[in-house]
């Protein structure tokens, strides 16, 4: 009896890539253009804070125009205006926060601090202000509004240096008259990476080797 079976081979099946950035983004903008229409809803701010915190976690700045900057402090506004109508509570239920516990010990906030940061405004009191909103997420210990808090930072040094040639550091280290040399990563068309300070010298960036590797004699 002839074998009836035979085994196809087939090609290496790639994964597809997801636009987590593009999600996120046309969630954010589909989601604000429903709260127009229905603004005191809860349920959208919620999905907005959402939507807004993921996208900045995602989004890569680097080389993007300063129209592209501009429009991520527009976001960033919404994002404050937003959490005006929520609480602590609501921040919880979207973003956990971070269950480590060790804080003291190296002088770092960590769960109870945060818990320590929501209790003293008030688990379910209504956030308000931007004040008190920025005040909440700076203590707030969560992997994505962490990363939030790095590139809304990121985005105002990368604005003030499209518009000044200055970024934060940058500056902070000219107002106080800090006698600090200054240095400006870059990297060249073939990948490597080099430092260049304020006389045009550059200095390659050697990176260390993993422990497992070591180099032969």
């Amino acid at each position: 009896m002839k074998n009836l079976l035979r085994l196809i081979k087939g090609g290496k099946k790639e994964k597809p890539v997801i636009d987590y950035e593009r999600i996120y983004l046309e969630g954010m903008i589909r989601t604000m253009e429903a709260k127009k229409l229905d603004f005191d809803n809860k349920e959208l701010a919620q999905r907005l804070f959402f939507y807004i915190v993921k996208y900045f976690e995602v989004v890569e700045m680097e080389n993007k125009s300063l129209e592209n900057h501009e429009s991520m402090i527009v976001f960033n506004h919404v994002l404050m205006d937003t959490m005006k109508g929520l609480t602590p509570e609501d921040m919880m239920t979207i973003f956990p926060p971070a269950k480590t516990y060790d804080g003291e010990k190296w002088g770092i906030k960590d769960y109870f601090t945060t818990m320590a940061a929501l209790n003293e405004h008030g688990i379910d009191k209504q956030i308000g202000t931007e004040e008190a909103a920025l005040n909440l997420l700076w203590d707030f210990m969560n992997p994505s509004v962490m990363k939030y808090r790095v590139k809304i930072m990121s985005v105002m040094s990368n604005l003030n240096r499209l518009e000044t040639g200055q970024g934060l550091m940058e500056r902070f280290i000219e107002d106080q008259e800090l006698n600090l040399p200054v240095y400006r990563a870059y990297t060249d068309n073939k990948g490597k990476s080099f430092l260049l300070d304020e006389n045009g010298k550059s200095i390659p960036v050697i990176k260390r080797l993993p422990r497992y590797l070591k180099l032969a004699k």
